[in-house]
């Protein structure tokens, strides 16, 4: 069982991203909570420690750790995760917002080696090497939340005869996240980029993708169907999301549904870029068609030939500065750096790579970096 050391910065995190009544901590061995509540009637402790008592009395030891969901008072339900021998998380939820918290609490293990690293503490200089050396292996251990979400590139072998993925997040896990979905001979490929960076934004890919798994269900939706629905939960989430809270979700996907048997494509984005490599030369995603009056979104459905080529990617690539520190790279500097590539997968990975990291120089990446290139 993982040792929480810092549950304060546990309850803020948390309390930050979802839509909680209440989240807090509860230390039994000296009978002292830390708590933060948003909204709602007043919160008794009391409750959470009769509910914790009655957890210690099971002392099962088959499960070390206990997930209690309870129903509690104005419709909401009470959630309580044992963290260690000693401390246990409770948190409170709307009825409709509580499957996310379910998920978040089913991972947290991956993420608490994390939830120090932005800690306000001062440290003395000699001290400085020890805490970074130890900043890096929370960051490496949380590295374990972006597995839940991120799919095995194996899978596109059935569809395209080479491919590459650049993933590239600014601190070791971060916003950025793909996922590939697929159904008999048909596969979804995504690619998202959710606001936030570091251990925010790998909480924010975690919701997501969880919002993604209950809209893709079924080989035979459209995408145009698919990010409509998905964007409807995204509103959804933001609309439960209390008052206080500052980050709220927001992401930007592109849903490329590709099917074995047939040389066609569907694609439909609200950000994403997707750049086809035909043989007619190039032709790059444009956000223009308004699907409702919040967002516009990219729809395309195109023929695809032997030899051709798709490239997805993350804003983090265009918006990266040159080694001078003065010009973004831009859409037409990725083309470019395409066309100059060689038309086999295997040499342009190696040849993109290289222009664009030659491109950057030293200047620090600014933004999660994903790109994704494939030839049918």
């Amino acid at each position: 069982m993982r040792n929480y050391d810092n549950p304060e910065k546990l309850v803020e995190l948390i309390s930050n991203q979802f839509n909680l009544r209440v989240c807090g901590c509860y230390d039994v061995d000296i009978s002292e909570s830390i708590c933060i509540q948003r909204k709602g009637k007043e919160f008794s402790v009391r409750d959470i420690q009769a509910y914790i008592d009655i957890i210690l009395l099971a002392d099962c030891e088959e499960e070390e750790e206990y997930l209690v969901n309870i129903e509690y008072c104005d419709g909401g339900f009470l959630a309580i995760k044992k963290l260690d021998d000693s401390l246990f998380l409770y948190m409170t939820s709307s009825y409709n917002f509580f499957p996310y918290v379910q998920i978040f609490l089913k991972n947290l293990d991956m993420m608490a080696g994390a939830l120090t690293i932005n800690d306000d503490i001062f440290l003395a200089e000699e001290n400085q090497d020890a805490q970074e050396h130890q900043n890096g292996e929370n960051l490496l251990a949380a590295k374990q939340i972006q597995d839940l979400v991120l799919s095995d590139e194996k899978i596109l072998d059935k569809y395209f005869d080479d491919h590459f993925l650049f993933y590239r997040p600014q601190e070791i896990i971060g916003g950025d996240f793909y996922s590939f979905i697929e159904f008999d001979d048909v596969l979804y490929v995504v690619i998202g980029d959710c606001t936030g960076h570091s251990v925010e934004g790998a909480l924010a890919t975690m919701v997501v993708s969880s919002i993604l798994k209950e809209v893709i269900v079924d080989g035979s939706l459209e995408v145009s169907s698919i990010i409509n629905k998905f964007y409807e939960k995204v509103d959804h989430y933001n609309e439960n999301i209390t008052e206080n809270n500052t980050y709220g979700l927001g992401v930007e996907i592109g849903i490329c549904k590709i099917e074995k048997n047939a040389m066609n494509m569907h694609y439909a984005s609200s950000g994403i870029i997707l750049v086809h490599q035909s043989t007619n030369g190039q032709k790059i995603s444009k956000i223009k068609n308004v699907f409702d009056d919040r967002r516009n979104f990219y729809m395309a459905n195109f023929s695809v030939h032997k030899g051709e080529t798709i490239v997805m990617f993350s804003d983090g690539i265009p918006d990266q500065f040159d080694k001078k520190d003065e010009h973004r790279l831009g859409k037409s500097g990725i083309k470019r750096m395409l066309a100059e590539s060689c038309r086999n997968v295997i040499d342009m990975e190696k040849s993109f790579l290289s222009k664009f990291d030659g491109w950057r120089g030293t200047t620090p990446q600014l933004d999660d970096q994903t790109l994704l290139c494939a030839t049918i």
